[in-house]
């Protein structure tokens, strides 16, 4: 007979089935069942006082969901608790929950609890060594980095300036989202960052494309950029004035370009003001405008012969004011033209004559350098009917007067 010593090895009988007695052989085998289950039962209540007796009712019993119900006392009362493993440790005794590595000897890896004599609760991480390299109690540190008396609220660190880092300033750094407001004083160095680059010579580049944006946060305030020498000596700066809505280049020399509302543009305490570049464009089209109000103080060079025009058949000047008109043919509308003699004739000369050309290109009159005249027609005196058109009279060099109906 085996030895049954717990209550999870004890196995009771089982009970015999029910029989149909048609013959004797069937009724002695009836009996023998009935008797090997007596003999079973008898063997059963022995081990289950042996057991009871004994003093240990569960020895090693596996519950597949234990829960406090299921336990009398509702409590489990022990000084240590092993879950899973030896590594994971819930300590009653000393109030703590502690995870080991598998070194050997073990290392207390993650420590939550009471510390040292229990007046401190925590945590404590450590490295493979057992050097505590983060600590959350009444000392607070990460990495031997003591943080003591500081107050951070909204990503914003309150009164922090250069005293208040070793070096005076923060090396290595990297910030995922900053932004002005986050920043109260103090100047931003940015360096090797995949979006903005800035390089040994000092030139800040945007890899993927940027934006830089200046927010006034009142109406007083001005957003400006400082170009300083190596001594902090200012050489130029260019700020934005949002009471009065001015933008403002300023030298040290005290040159300043102005820009107001997008539409002035003012150059002060300068004697010459240059745009220096291969090609300046005014304007996107032709459907704005350009005003000049300052008079011109300077020749109009085009950049090449019989190249240019100054308006068109449909935006013509109204007045042409000058001393001197040199080198050019005089059109009319009804196809006459005034021009030099070689422009007709290729064997002469322009000084040799001038010539009055009909709407066919038919020469109809010549006046020649002594003053001689030659017309194509003939020459006839008479009285020539009165103009039954409005009298053009000069005009001044700003009247806007439509003349369509003069010209």
């Amino acid at each position: 007979m085996s030895v049954v010593d717990t209550m999870e090895t004890l196995v009771q009988p089982r009970t015999p089935a029910r029989r149909e007695i048609l013959t004797l052989e069937d009724a002695a085998a009836s009996l023998k069942e009935i008797q090997r289950w007596t003999a079973g039962m008898a063997n059963f209540n022995d081990s289950l006082y042996n057991i009871l007796h004994s003093g240990y009712l569960v020895r090693s019993f596996r519950v597949e969901s234990l829960e406090a119900g299921k336990i009398g006392a509702g409590t489990i009362t022990t000084n240590q608790l092993f879950l899973g493993s030896d590594n994971f440790v819930l300590d009653g005794v000393l109030s703590q929950m502690r995870i080991e590595d598998d070194q050997n000897p073990p290392v207390v890896r993650v420590e939550i609890g009471a510390f040292g004599s229990g007046s401190d609760y925590g945590i404590k991480v450590r490295d493979a060594s057992g050097a505590v390299v983060f600590q959350s109690a009444s000392t607070t540190f990460i990495n031997g980095a003591v943080i003591t008396n500081a107050t951070i609220s909204d990503s914003k660190i309150i009164g922090m300036n250069g005293s208040k880092l070793t070096d005076g300033s923060v090396a290595d750094s990297k910030i995922a989202n900053l932004s002005a407001g986050k920043i109260t004083a103090g100047t931003l160095i940015v360096d090797g960052s995949p979006a903005i680059q800035v390089t040994s010579s000092g030139a800040c580049v945007f890899q993927s494309g940027g934006d830089i944006i200046m927010r006034a946060s009142a109406a007083g305030d001005n957003n400006f950029i400082s170009w300083r020498t190596s001594g902090n000596a200012e050489r130029a700066n260019a700020m934005y004035n949002a009471t009065t809505n001015i933008f403002t280049l300023q030298s040290s020399g005290g040159a300043v370009l102005s820009v107001q509302s997008a539409a002035l543009l003012a150059l002060q305490g300068a004697t010459q003001a240059r745009i220096a570049a291969p090609t300046i464009t005014l304007g996107l089209n032709t459907t704005q405008n350009m005003v000049v109000t300052a008079r011109l103080a300077s020749s109009i060079l085009l950049d090449g012969h019989n190249s240019r025009s100054i308006g068109q058949s449909g935006t013509r000047l109204a007045n042409i004011w000058s001393v001197l008109v040199n080198g050019a043919d005089y059109c009319y509308e009804n196809g006459y033209r005034m021009t030099e003699a070689n422009h007709v004739w290729s064997w002469m000369k322009p000084e040799d004559g001038w010539v009055l050309m009909n709407d066919f290109w038919k020469p109809i009159l010549f006046i020649d350098r002594a003053g001689n005249a030659t017309f194509a027609g003939k020459v006839s005196y008479g009285h020539l009917p009165d103009p039954d058109v409005p009298r053009r009279e000069p005009r001044g060099e700003n009247d806007a007067t439509d003349r369509k109906t003069l010209n």
